[in-house]
Parts: C-alpha cells; structure tokens; sequence
C-alpha cells in the first residue's frame, strides 16, 4: 500500500509544540482526504472524497497490521497518524538537506548537531568557482584553515561538496569533516526549444 502527502504546507507561525501543517492524503494514488496539525496536539485526517471514507480505513487496518524490526522504518507504526507524521518528519528533513545544501554553495558549515542549529562563515565566491584554478583552491585552503581555529571539540564541517584532499591541505583530521560526496551533476530533463 502506498500513503503519499501531497500539496504540503507549513505554517510556522501556528507551529508550537508541533508543525503546523497541511497535506492532501493520497493513497495507492488516489485522493482519499485531508491531513492537518495546528502546531499543537494530534494530527488529524479526514475524508473528502466519496471513496476516501474506503481507502482511509484500508489505509488504517494496513498501519495496524504492519510490524518491522527497525525502530527507524515507516513500517513499525501502529497507527495511520503515526505514518503521517513520519511522512511529514521525512518531507521536513529532505527539505532541510536540500536548504542545507544550497547554503553550501557560498559558506563553509560547521556544527556538532546540524538539527539544532549550524554555524557558517560566508564566502563571496562560491566553492564551486573556487575549486577550478589553484589560486582559488589555495584561497579555500587558507579559509578552511581559519574554520579549523574556530571548531569547537564536537563540531565538524558539513560541507559535502568539498574534496576531501582540500579539507586534508588545511590540517583537518577525518573527524573534523563529514566526508565528501561524489556526485554527477544531473542533466537537465527540459527540452531545449529550437
């Protein structure tokens, strides 16, 4: 069975002891319903389709009956709510990354508990421009050295997308970094117009 949240949005303002949020709640691809949370309290989901009174209670038995030995996995939830909130909890942490990974393009960043909070130094030529020529690299070096200086006992650098043979060069210890990725570029999947 597939439980997807469509059409997600937040409302920080009303977040609490929660995120206050809504969602159209799909299910095996369909449209069953609504999700939402005020920022405190229970997440709540209700019908709003003619089949979606159907496809919920397939989707709750399914949720019940479901057991998993990972604790981390959709799977172990009891409960269609719990599912939902995890759904969101996912949707929250990729948009994290993906926000994170943006900031990387033009700060170096630090942190011991990037969930809690991130420290940065800001570069005023992106890291990707820096690594083409030697002077740029020696730039980023000198930079990293500085960072290294300022790192407290717990805090590594998070940045991915910088060469692990960089970070080497300006005296970083493989505990002071989170370890590079190796990426391809993805292509475009617009079609040029002529």
């Amino acid at each position: 069975m597939k439980i997807e949240l469509k059409g997600i949005k937040e409302d920080d303002l009303l977040s609490e002891e929660n995120n206050a949020f809504t969602a159209q709640l799909y299910i095996n691809g369909k449209l069953a319903g609504t999700v939402s949370n005020a920022g405190h309290g229970d997440t709540v989901y209700k019908a709003t389709k003619p089949n979606g009174n159907k496809l919920i209670k397939k989707a709750e038995e399914y949720c019940k009956n479901m057991s998993s030995e990972k604790e981390d996995d959709l799977a172990s939830c009891l409960n269609l709510e719990t599912y939902i909130d995890r759904l969101f909890g996912d949707y929250i942490d990729k948009k994290y990354q993906k926000e994170i990974r943006e900031y990387f393009n033009n700060n170096i960043v630090f942190s011991s508990n990037p969930h809690a909070g991130t420290r940065s130094i800001k570069l005023y030529i992106p890291i990707e421009r820096l690594l083409i020529d030697e002077m740029g690299r020696k730039a980023l070096i000198d930079t990293l050295s500085v960072v290294k200086g300022r790192l407290r006992v717990d805090e590594q650098i998070l940045n991915t997308n910088i060469p692990q043979a960089i970070f080497i060069a300006a005296g970083l210890k493989e505990d002071q970094y989170v370890k590079p990725c190796v990426c391809k570029k993805q292509k475009s999947s617009r079609k040029q117009k002529r």
